[in-house]
């Protein structure tokens, strides 16, 4: 009914909404909504004229929700920040700044140090703006970043971050159209220097991703595949906090908590909650076990269960294509398996220019791989179900 349609619709634009702004990777989304969408406005071609319109602009309500939300966000950033943007990284003078370092070349590159030191001291030398940094970057801001790295340069896992920190120290992020001016002018200069030829730089593919070179082609097939063999088989899901510990200041903890109103581990607790002597309790290692056999159930029954599924989508794919029509749980599942690939590309693309620890942010291919299951199951089910027994079809569309 057009009713549930409704509720369906607004549910899903409120979580669009919440993913597209809370998931940094969250670009991955975008092949099964385009799967999904271009299979739900193909199948209103049989549909009267007036009942086509309205399911029409059902469909598109939750990107209208997303682009509300999204602008919503930028406009009460930009009123009480002066950042029109949901987070400074997005912004083109971020991008600008923080591109332009990334674009400069250097003979001393390593994988997952996207901007080394000798990128940074050819930098300072051609942009006074960015050279404000340098008593931090390289000064013992920088040096104490580079002791929690346990390296002697600064990697792409905590570049950006430092970087952000010694503009902070410098004296901004404490007025936001004057933080963007900053890293607009940095932008700016960097350029301007690999223009004139101060500087040999990258053309700028993007401003946020390090540099690919070409010695990374060889790795992109071997990691893609390594990427999705990890997330079928679950192997890094687990629920063991070992390691997983923070360790900041305990101020900073506290203050992470009322931010996000989310517990955080402390290794330790009493210092954090003297008056909680139970939190590192029974229940709480009861929790950890319980979920930890969870996890251990999932690596043992998905890889296969996954590989069965996939093979029966191929025959049932390759079916819908000779008979020349589509159901929607065979779309549901062609949507669900490619956001799975499309999540390991991204993986691929981080592991191969950024950091190897992808386990945490693979997390979110894990429900992808069960709905593509559970998908190709209920397809099954209803091609096989007998036509006596209510069972009801889903929508079937022929070209």
């Amino acid at each position: 009914s057009i009713k549930n349609a409704g509720l369906w619709s607004v549910g899903a634009g409120l979580f669009l909404a919440a993913f597209w702004n809370t998931r940094e990777e969250s670009i991955w989304i975008a092949p099964s909504l385009v799967l999904l969408l271009a299979f739900a406005f193909y199948h209103l071609r049989r549909l009267p004229r007036s009942r086509a319109l309205l399911l029409a602009g059902l469909y598109l309500l939750p990107l209208m929700m997303l682009w509300g939300a999204n602008l919503t966000l930028q406009r009460l950033n930009q009123k009480y920040y002066g950042i029109p943007a949901a987070i400074e990284l997005e912004t083109p003078e971020f991008k600008a700044a923080y591109g332009g370092l990334l674009r400069i070349n250097s003979d001393k590159w390593l994988q997952y140090f996207p901007v080394v030191r000798d990128v940074r001291e050819k930098a300072y030398a051609v942009s006074p703006t960015f050279r404000e940094l340098q008593p931090f970057l390289d000064g013992p801001l920088g040096q104490e970043w580079q002791r929690m790295a346990g390296s002697d340069d600064l990697p792409a896992a905590f570049f950006i971050w430092v970087f952000r920190d010694s503009a902070a120290a410098a004296g901004y992020h404490q007025d936001g159209p004057r933080t963007l001016a900053f890293y607009q002018k940095m932008g700016d200069e960097i350029d301007q220097a690999c223009a004139e030829g101060k500087l040999e730089c990258s053309p700028r593919f993007t401003s946020l991703v390090p540099t690919w070179h070409r010695e990374f082609n060889a790795m992109l097939l071997p990691t893609y595949f390594s990427v999705i063999k990890k997330i079928v088989s679950f192997s890094d899901a687990t629920a063991d906090t070992d390691g997983f510990k923070s360790t900041a200041p305990w101020e900073i903890l506290q203050r992470f908590e009322i931010v996000t109103r989310e517990r955080v581990l402390s290794p330790k607790p009493q210092v954090m909650r003297p008056d909680e002597p139970d939190y590192d309790s029974h229940l709480n290692k009861e929790k950890s076990r319980i979920l930890t056999g969870i996890g251990t159930a999932y690596r043992i029954m998905i890889p296969p269960l996954f590989l069965l599924a996939f093979a029966i989508f191929v025959i049932i794919g390759g079916r819908s294509i000779i008979r020349r029509e589509l159901r929607l749980l065979t779309v549901t599942s062609a949507a669900a398996l490619s956001g799975i690939l499309a999540i390991a590309f991204i993986l691929t693309l981080v592991a191969i220019t950024s950091y190897s620890e992808i386990g945490r942010a693979m997390h979110a291919a894990y429900p992808m791989v069960l709905l593509f299951i559970v998908t190709v199951i209920l397809d099954v089910l209803t091609r096989i179900a007998p036509r006596d027994t209510g069972v009801a079809e889903p929508p079937i569309t022929e070209w």
